[in-house]
């Protein structure tokens, strides 16, 4: 299980991967000299950045950073998702 912590009171998230794909990402991790835990960081700050630039009205929408699931999707929004991914009518 893969756990990220940046320093106290930073929420963790704990990741569930089958054996051989935790051991294929720590392998890739080593050829990248980086971390797991910095590569899901940088995973995760990444996305949130796309996320932001794309959809700035969601983010302003969330108390306090946190992205709630009754937020309404614009249609260029939901354009852009995957079609397995649920969509809030």
């Amino acid at each position: 299980m893969l756990t990220l912590m940046a320093s106290p009171k930073i929420k963790m998230i704990n990741v569930r991967l089958a054996p051989n794909v935790h051991d294929d990402f720590k392998i890739a991790c080593e050829l990248r000299g980086a971390s797991m835990s910095s590569l899901m960081h940088q995973f995760i700050f990444r996305t949130i950045r796309e996320e932001r630039e794309a959809s700035p009205h969601a983010f302003k929408q969330a108390p306090m950073g946190i992205l709630s699931t009754n937020i309404k999707l614009t249609k260029h929004d939901a354009a852009k998702l995957k079609p397995d991914k649920k969509i809030n009518k």
